[in-house]
């Protein structure tokens, strides 16, 4: 589970810094469709990892059900918050000229 909470963490990241001064609000979601493709690509090795007999046993996971996917999905989330702040600390500290 800690796998894949790190994975949604990396991938809630990867769409909030698509672009590093504007707010995930303002981003248009689809601006950068080549970033859905390794999305959907890292998932499906993660759920490999996680569901896969042979991956269970080779790397030492479990299987896990949806309410474990929910917790690590609403866990990763909370880098939004944490990247919001520090993209509104950016912008009104260090890039606003009327700062002295």
């Amino acid at each position: 589970m800690a796998a894949t909470t790190m994975v949604l963490f990396q991938i809630f990241y990867l769409i909030d810094c698509r672009f590093l001064d504007l707010p995930i609000h303002h981003v248009q979601f689809f601006s950068n469709p080549s970033v859905y493709v390794g999305i959907a690509t890292v998932l499906l090795a993660q759920a490999t990892l996680v569901y896969f007999p042979f991956m269970n046993k080779w790397i030492h996971t479990a299987r896990f059900d949806g309410g474990a996917w929910g917790f690590s999905f609403v866990v990763a989330s909370s880098i939004l918050i944490t990247i919001g702040v520090e993209k509104w600390i950016r912008y009104n500290y260090f890039k606003n000229p009327n700062v002295s």
